[in-house]
């Protein structure tokens, strides 16, 4: 709603311009192919921006998802760099060899 009453108004502003002077009320016709030119130049300018706005946002988005991603593997290769060193650390104990499969039956679980 923030972006559709601002352009709403800019398109209608536009569309008033283009067929009513707003000084003299009256229809700016000294030549057709004059007013078919301010037209089509408001058109090219609208669409530029438009364009212009577009490609921006776009861009923005993708970069901050590309970022989003990137942040995720590195969580990722920081979890997997913990478990893989509590599984080589794990105590090599015969007598504790029931405790040491518990637990990382229980890490494997959570990851």
């Amino acid at each position: 709603l923030a972006w559709a009453v601002p352009c709403a108004a800019l398109a209608t502003g536009i569309n008033l311009m283009s067929q009513v002077s707003l000084f003299m009320r009256q229809p700016i016709t000294p030549t057709l192919f004059r007013v078919d030119l301010e037209v089509s130049q408001m058109w090219v300018a609208y669409n530029f921006l438009l364009a212009f706005l577009i490609s921006f946002r776009t861009g923005k988005a993708y970069s901050r998802w590309w970022e989003g991603g990137t942040l995720l593997q590195q969580a990722r290769g920081e979890w997997f760099n913990a478990f893989s060193s509590l599984i080589a650390f794990s105590s090599s104990d015969a007598s504790k060899i029931e405790e040491v499969n518990k637990f990382q039956q229980m890490l494997a679980t959570l990851m």
